[in-house]
Order: structure tokens, then C-alpha cells, then sequence
């Protein structure tokens, strides 16, 4: 395992193993949907709730058979705020007759979700339906409408769904038995997570990791769900971490520490992992260890108080069942010194394998802990051990059945050895068995008993090894604990001793949380996650609350995975302006239906399968360039285009008309020329996103092409600056032609027809006023019309563009693009119609043919390839890269995309030569 937890990796790590992860990477609204609904009250009517189950297909292979009777019982509004059922009826409502299933029902615009419609039409005195409208009927008819994320059905089915496929039974085994094993035997939610990231380390290893990684900030893990998961997984992976941040007491506050119990300690556990637990017989349930207060009241003292002895290694509360000191929390609020710190795990490894029968022995005796407390009189503050005059609160315990290394109760002796000695599977495909050492020789009380001297002799001997074993330096974490920073170990886990002076003075106040408080935050920080990252789990109920162990652990895998794919592909579209994700690693549901215990349902089809990825794709592409930072920017229309694009027709239901096929009539042997789309408008898409169905068999790669890197070398190259300085004062002046319906009917091209622009407009004139009032082509536009019947709409736009961060950018087209003059197409129209396609500059003027090779020759030098299998989609940034197509041959090649809003271009016209032309009917 790499040893940065950085928080954008830590959301891969939430539970795919980061081992092979090494790009910053982060989760989305997962895109969920069930894609084909077969539903109708007249089916289902009359039917009885026990007869019915809800089969639902996954994109992933799986399929699931859901009883209805428990989806009814198991919806989230069913459960109020405080997760507590609603209702305390029981099961009449399903045990009664009348009550069915009636419906299910998807939608392409939120697909994450899936609609579920209940009825219990429940029958008067004589058997009749009762009209609902009747205020003196007896009885009513009930509906019941529930929004089902999708997510919970999927990380639920492997639990309580019965298996349709070979896939789904593989699925039961790995996303239910497996999962469940590890936060069973008292390891409980932490159990997974242990198993995933658990590293063993000794001093050497420990002193390779850089401290910054270790050390974590209280202000930003209060600001930062993410951030305080990624501390306490730090924990679970290397036993301890640190953090900065937390507020120091003044000396008179620190210096009497004991009397108070607000202490910002005290706070910032409280907000980290919840209360310290009370103390049977302390005013507060905090410690204080004062180096000062020690040498004045050595009488009041016990050993672990009295500082300027050394304490051997060992583990704290071995007296208590259970072992209530779980985490240790100790802020050091004066004075700089070195932790005596040990990793448990290391050492409970390397004795398994050099001393296996020692290490046998101390798994299987038992050691009795326990004394008699008497530190601390009636109202709990510190008394004289020997003073009559002070009335001692007395804690007497004693913990007898507890064996000094404790492995879980389904762990075995000699599989640790086996794995110890590296002949048995790794650690990341084992499950946790070292549960908790128990080591404080103070602390120790008798022995028990042993069937005869030679049990007793080894024994003797066998921990006796293990405490020098421990203080071999090999083990020893040499770190430097400065004035206010706080250590957080696992008391489970971590051996320590007293910490090396660097200073005079010492203050160190601090407490205990339970393991169960750790399951419980991990918990509730895995839920928090998922519902930020997939908020359907939130907009029709809490769907993610009072989810066994695991269930919530497949919640949030899933959610987790996809945010890993998400944040490497904002990272990237961030980063160099484009990206490729696959859309088919989705976990999408295929297909919802209704079926009879009676019936078998139809798998899906690959057609099926292929409709919902289509469908689903510009949820998974606007969800990536939101989370790399433009959170508003939605998807939209293609509009003011120079072609007419055919939009995805579906079976889905629903869909929106955004998704276009990319064809748009470009013969496929023909090169389509980089571009930005709608680069001529005044504000172009921010995004576009391109998802591959079905790739050619030969050809048909896409091009990317920076514009950045164009812009950049055109300004800094002294053969193209005054071409670029051009274009920065000039713009250009583009000029589209259209058919007439009335004059021109069979204009044949993709430009259209000039009465499509507005419909609605009642003239040429009023169409130009709402061209130039709606400023997609700018404000100075040109609308004429020719004897001939053809339509030319002309209008001026800068040729620049800039990212948000200000950099220039060449937000224009290929002028092969434009000009587009060697195409058959081209050609064609100017014998036909006399006219062709025109760029000019903003003043008029014509583009030079070596200008434009300019172009050619810039744009070339940073334009790559890109080859989309099925299912993968490229996102840009519109306005970094430009795009275009190679030709292709063979296959039956179906790329869809889909676009953005439009977004301002962020670069003005310098000169605006067009501000005197007005909208008009003329002859040309």
C-alpha cells in the first residue's frame, strides 16, 4: 500500500484497494436507472402482495428477484427523522387482503431513481370496491408512491433479493458472506476496513513515512466529512495519527486541569468521535499528566502519574472487561517530548514467527488484571493515598478471563502463525485476527491457576520474551510530539510507554473513546459520504439510515467506486482540458418488472443493456465537469448550429431530447476538421461529451486538439503574432446560408431553413430581431435574403476565448472547417446555388491562403487521437480542446453526445466593425 491518505485518494480507498491506485481520484450522484417499466393497474390488480416480487437488471450482469411485501415494509417513509418506524401496527397492513403491488416506473431525466406504486383497495361490508370520494364509507382505498434509489436496491440485493443469474449467487458470496464475516466476531462496522488497509510497522518502516501524511488539522475535519474519515482510516491502517489544531488551555486552566470539564480536548473529541467516557471515581472523565504537579504531590501520585519514571510498554484498562480505552487521545498542551510507541501489530507478527510457541501459549493463557483504585476521595479530585482525613472513592476491579495477545473468536492460532511466516494469502485478502493486546505488568494481578510446573514455566518464560521483544529498538517510532499537537492510537493495537523529555516542563491532558464509538462514527461518516455523493439516498427519505453493516459497506462501495472513476476524470478535464471515462462501469439497473412468484421474467437484451448506457451518459458526464469545479453548469440544448442534429430516441421513457447523434449527414470516408462546437457563436457549450455505442472496424478515431497550446504558440512565435494580434482586434465574420421554405424548398443542407431559427417569428425582419436580442451570434447581425431564395445570416464574434483562470485560448475553428472548401458537399452547393461557406476577418477582409496555413500548421502540431471503445465517453472542455473525426470503414459506428449550457467566452470584440449594419430584406 502507498502510504499518502490524501483525502482524493481516500475515496477510492473507502474500500477498493488503492494498492494500484496512484492518480488523484475521487463520488458522484451514482448514475442508477431501471430502464424498461411494465406496469398497469388493470394487470395487477387483485393481486395478493405475497404473490408478487419486483426483478430488477443491473448493467453489471446481475439480476435480483425483491419480495414486494418486504419492499413495502423496508421504504424510507416509513421511518421518521429520528429513524424510528412511524408506525407501531406491526404487519397488518400487508397480512390483511387487498394490498398489491400496482406499478413500476422509471424516468430517463433521474435516473437514480426508480417509482414504485402500492394500492390496498380494501372492500366495504358486502364485498364491493369502496368509492374513495365517500366521506361515510367504512373503509378506504390506499396509494402508496415511493422514489426508490436505485443504489439502495443494488448494495441491499445481495442481502435480501433472491439471485436470478450465476453472476448475482457470485455477488451473494462476495458482497454479503464475505463482508459480513469480517463485521461479525466483534470486529463489528471497522472490520472491513481494518481488513483492507491494516499494515504491520516497525520502526525502519515507520520512519519512511513523511509526518505530514500523518498529521491532520481540526479545523478541516470539522469542516470535512471526507477529511475526518480520512483520519480515522489513517488509524485503522497505521495504528496512530496526529492532530494539529486543537486549542490550548491558559496555564491557569491547564495547571488545574482536573477541576474543569469543558476542555478543548474534551470539545474537539466530542466533534471528532463523541463523549469520553465517564470514570467510576475522577471529577472528570479526563487525565492529566503535569510533570510539575507530580514532583510537589509525589505522595498523591500513583505510577502511572509520577513522570520521572519510566514506564514500560504496555497497553492501558486491562482491568476493565471489554476494554473500554479504545482510542487514546493525548494533547501534549505544554512541552516538547518523544512518544515511546511500538506497533502491536508489528510485534505480535514477528513473535508469531520467530517464537511460534510463545506466541502460542500467550493467545491461550489467561492473565487476571485489576487493584484497588484509591486516588481520587468522594468528589473526585486527587487525594493522598495514606491520608485518614480523606475519604477515599473507592474502584475495585478485577478482570480475570483475558489472555495477553487476543485474536478474534474466528481467528486461528495457526493460520497467524501460517500468515506470520508468509505461507498463507496476503494481508489484504485475509480478514483481521490480532483483536487486542492486554499488557501492563503493573496492573498484573496473581496468576491463575496452571495444571503444573511446566505450564507455568513457559508461561514464565513466553512473557517474559514477548515484554523484551517489544523494547527491541527495531520496533521503537522515533518522532518528535512538539506543544500542541495531539496523539491519537489505538489502545487496541499500539504499545507505549512514557514519553522522553525534550523539555523541562510536561502537560499532558487526555481520554479514551470505545470501540463501539468508532464503529458508530465510521458509520455515520461512511452514510454522510454516500448521501453527499449519491443525494438520492436524501431527496425522498433517509434511505441510508438503519442499513445493517452490510449493506451500508455496498452502499458505500458503490458510491466510492464510481467517485474514484469521477474524481480521476475531473482531475483530468481539470488538468489538460479533456478525459475518457467508461460509462458501462455504472452500476446501472437495466430493467424493473413486475412479476408473479408463478412467472419467470425475460432477461434483459443487449439492446436493452446499450439503450440505458445511452440514456444514462450525460448524467455520469455532467456529473464530471461538476465536481472538476463548474457545480452550475448544466446540460443543454444544441441551438444556433450550422447543422440540424438528430436527438437519441429511446424506449427508456422519458429521455431528454439533449442527446444527439454526432453524425449530423458528414460522410463517413471524409475527415471532419478540429473544432470547438458553436466556436462562431458569442457563447459557446463549456462542455461537450461524446459516448461511443458501436466503434468502426477500421478508422473513426477522434481528434483533440489544445487550443491552449495553439493560442500559446501563435502569441510567443514571431511568424504567427501579427495573425494572432489580428484576431485578438479583428475577430471574425462568419456567414451562414439557409433555404427558404416558401422559395427555396428544396434547399438540401444542414444549415436548414432561416424560418426554423424562431418559428414562431412573423418575418425575415423579426426573426434578425430576435437573433440579435437573444445575443447567441453577438449583438451586430445581418440577416438578408436574395432574389434566389437563399437566406444569409452574417454576424461578428471574437476569435479568442479564456479559461476561467484567465489564460487565452483560440476558441475557433479549423479554417478547413469553415471553408470546408474542397468537400463534394462544397462543391455542390456553390453550382447549384452560387454561394459556399465564409469566414472572413471581423473587418471584412478576406483570410489569406497563407494565413490560413498558418492555422493548418499550429493546429497540427498539437492535435492527438483518441479511440473510444463502447461504452467510453470523452468529456472536454470546449473551449481548451477542440475536437474532429477521422474517417472510418466498416461498422456501423454510433456515437452520441451531448452539451452544455452555453457559457461566456470571456474574450471581447477589440473593434467592432459590424455595429453599423442593421437586420434586413435585401438582394445579394
Amino acid at each position: 500500500f502507498a502510504v499518502s491518505l490524501s483525502t482524493s485518494r481516500l475515496r477510492y480507498l473507502f474500500y477498493a484497494g488503492y494498492e494500484s491506485y496512484e492518480s488523484n481520484s475521487i463520488f458522484p450522484m451514482v448514475s442508477f436507472a431501471a430502464i424498461s417499466a411494465e406496469h398497469g393497474a388493470e394487470e395487477h390488480k387483485g393481486k395478493e402482495i405475497f404473490d408478487q416480487s419486483v426483478v430488477v437488471d443491473f448493467v453489471d450482469g446481475t439480476s435480483w428477484s425483491f419480495q414486494a411485501a418486504w419492499l413495502i415494509d423496508a421504504m424510507a417513509s416509513r421511518m421518521g427523522e429520528d429513524d424510528f418506524r412511524m408506525s407501531s401496527d406491526g404487519f397488518g397492513y400487508f397480512l390483511n387482503e387487498g394490498t398489491y403491488l400496482n406499478m413500476v416506473e422509471t424516468n430517463g431525466e433521474t435516473p437514480s431513481m426508480i417509482s414504485m406504486e402500492w394500492r390496498k383497495d380494501i372492500l366495504g361490508d358486502k364485498g364491493d370496491e369502496v368509492n374513495t370520494s365517500d366521506r361515510n364509507a367504512h373503509n378506504s382505498t390506499s396509494r402508496i408512491v415511493e422514489k426508490v434509489p436505485s443504489i439502495w436496491l443494488r448494495a441491499l440485493a445481495p442481502i435480501v433479493a433472491l439471485p436470478q443469474n450465476e453472476l448475482s449467487k457470485t455477488s451473494v458470496t462476495e458482497e454479503n458472506y464475505k463482508i459480513a464475516e469480517l463485521c461479525g466476531h466483534g470486529r463489528g462496522f471497522a472490520g472491513v476496513f481494518e481488513a483492507e488497509l491494516e499494515e504491520a510497522h516497525d520502526g525502519h518502516a515507520m520512519s519512511t513515512i513523511p509526518e505530514n501524511l500523518l498529521v491532520y488539522n481540526y479545523d478541516q475535519m470539522k469542516k470535512s466529512r471526507w477529511k475526518h474519515l480520512e483520519f480515522l482510516l489513517t488509524i485503522a491502517k497505521n495504528g496512530f495519527a496526529w492532530v494539529d489544531g486543537v486549542e490550548q488551555p491558559e496555564e491557569n486552566v491547564f495547571r488545574n486541569a482536573e477541576a474543569h470539564r469543558d476542555l478543548p480536548i474534551q470539545e474537539a473529541v466530542r466533534d471528532l468521535m463523541g463523549n469520553f467516557p465517564s470514570h467510576p471515581s475522577r471529577y472528570g472523565n479526563h487525565f492529566v499528566f503535569d510533570n510539575q504537579n507530580s514532583k510537589e504531590n509525589k505522595d498523591k501520585a500513583s505510577q502511572d502519574y509520577k513522570l520521572d519514571i519510566p514506564l514500560k510498554l504496555h497497553t492501558d484498562h486491562t482491568i476493565y472487561q471489554g476494554t473500554p480505552g479504545f482510542l487514546a487521545w493525548f494533547h501534549q498542551v505544554l512541552g516538547d517530548t518523544e512518544p515511546v510507541l511500538v506497533d502491536g501489530l508489528a510485534i505480535t507478527n514477528a513473535f508469531a514467527r520467530e517464537h511460534p510457541d510463545f506466541f502460542r501459549v500467550l493467545v491461550q493463557a489467561k492473565v487476571m488484571h485489576g487493584y484497588k483504585h484509591l486516588l481520587y476521595d468522594t468528589n473526585g479530585m486527587k487525594r493522598k493515598v495514606d491520608d485518614e482525613n480523606s475519604e477515599p472513592r473507592i474502584f475495585d476491579l478485577m478482570y480475570e478471563d483475558a489472555s495477553t495477545i487476543n485474536l478474534y473468536e474466528d481467528s486461528d492460532v495457526e493460520e497467524f502463525i501460517l500468515w506470520a511466516r508468509n505461507e498463507t494469502k496476503s494481508l489484504s485478502e485475509r480478514k483481521p485476527m490480532l483483536a487486542k493486546l492486554r499488557l501492563s505488568e503493573t496492573k498484573r494481578a496473581m496468576l491463575p491457576g496452571f495444571q503444573n510446573n511446566y505450564e507455568l514455566k513457559d508461561f514464565m518464560k513466553a512473557y517474559d520474551t514477548f515484554r523484551s521483544f517489544a523494547e527491541e529498538s527495531r520496533f521503537d517510532m522515533k518522532a518528535k510530539w512538539p506543544e500542541g499537537r495531539t496523539l491519537v492510537f489505538s489502545n487496541y493495537r499500539m504499545l507505549h510507554g512514557r514519553a522522553r523529555f525534550l523539555s523541562s516542563e510536561r502537560v499532558t491532558i487526555g481520554g479514551y473513546t470505545s470501540r463501539l464509538q468508532w464503529n458508530s462514527k465510521l458509520r455515520q461518516l461512511v452514510r454522510e459520504c454516500a448521501e453527499e455523493l449519491a443525494p438520492e439516498l436524501k431527496t425522498t427519505g433517509n434511505w441510508a439510515s438503519s442499513l445493517p453493516d452490510v449493506a451500508l459497506h455496498n452502499i458505500g462501495r458503490i458510491a466510492r467506486e464510481e467517485e474514484a472513476r469521477i474524481s480521476r476524470a475531473a482531475s483530468e478535464l481539470k488538468s489538460k482540458g479533456w478525459t475518457v471515462v467508461n460509462v458501462g462501469e455504472v452500476a446501472l439497473p437495466i430493467k424493473a418488472k413486475i412479476v408473479d412468484n408463478s412467472s419467470e421474467s425475460e432477461p434483459s437484451s443487449p439492446n436493452e443493456r446499450d439503450d440505458a448506457l445511452v440514456a444514462t451518459f450525460p448524467h455520469l458526464a455532467m456529473r464530471i465537469w461538476r465536481y472538476a469545479g463548474w457545480a452550475d453548469v448544466k446540460i443543454g440544448e444544441y441551438s444556433n448550429g450550422n447543422t440540424q442534429r438528430q436527438t437519441f430516441a429511446s424506449k427508456y421513457g422519458n429521455v431528454s431530447t439533449s442527446i444527439y447523434d454526432v453524425k449530423a449527414g458528414s460522410p463517413s470516408e471524409e475527415m471532419i476538421m478540429p473544432h470547438s462546437e458553436l466556436a462562431y457563436t458569442a457563447s459557446p457549450p463549456k462542455f461537450a461529451a461524446f459516448y461511443c455505442q458501436h466503434a468502426a472496424t477500421n478508422g473513426g478515431e477522434m481528434t483533440v486538439t489544445d487550443m491552449l497550446a495553439v493560442a500559446s504558440d501563435m502569441k510567443s512565435n514571431d511568424a504567427y503574432k501579427d495573425i494572432f494580434s489580428k484576431m485578438r482586434t479583428h475577430g471574425f465574420r462568419y456567414t451562414r446560408y439557409m433555404g427558404c421554405r416558401e422559395r427555396s424548398p428544396e434547399w438540401p443542407y444542414a444549415t436548414g431553413f432561416w424560418q426554423d431559427i424562431h418559428p414562431d417569428a412573423t418575418s425575415l425582419d423579426d426573426t434578425a430581431a430576435r437573433i440579435r436580442h437573444s445575443g447567441a451570434f453577438g449583438k451586430n447581425v445581418s440577416l438578408s435574403l436574395a432574389d434566389t431564395g437563399i437566406a444569409k445570416l452574417q454576424w461578428q464574434v471574437p476569435a479568442l476565448g479564456a479559461l476561467d483562470d484567465g489564460r487565452e485560448v483560440l476558441l475557433a475553428n479549423h479554417m478547413d472547417f469553415i471553408l470546408d472548401v474542397a468537400s463534394e458537399s462544397c462543391q455542390h452547393c456553390k453550382d447549384k446555388w452560387g454561394v459556399t461557406r465564409e469566414v472572413h476577418w471581423g473587418d471584412g477582409s478576406t483570410l489569406l491562403p497563407e494565413e490560413v496555413d498558418v492555422f493548418r500548421t499550429v493546429y497540427q502540431m498539437h492535435t492527438g487521437d483518441v479511440l473510444l471503445s463502447p461504452g467510453e465517453i470523452l468529456i472536454l472542455d470546449n473551449f481548451w480542446v477542440a475536437h474532429g473525426r477521422r474517417p472510418y470503414f466498416g461498422g456501423d459506428r454510433m456515437h452520441y453526445a451531448i452539451f452544455s449550457e452555453s457559457y461566456h467566452r470571456g474574450s471581447e470584440l477589440k473593434e467592432d466593425f459590424m455595429s453599423d449594419v442593421k437586420a434586413s430584406v435585401t438582394t445579394f
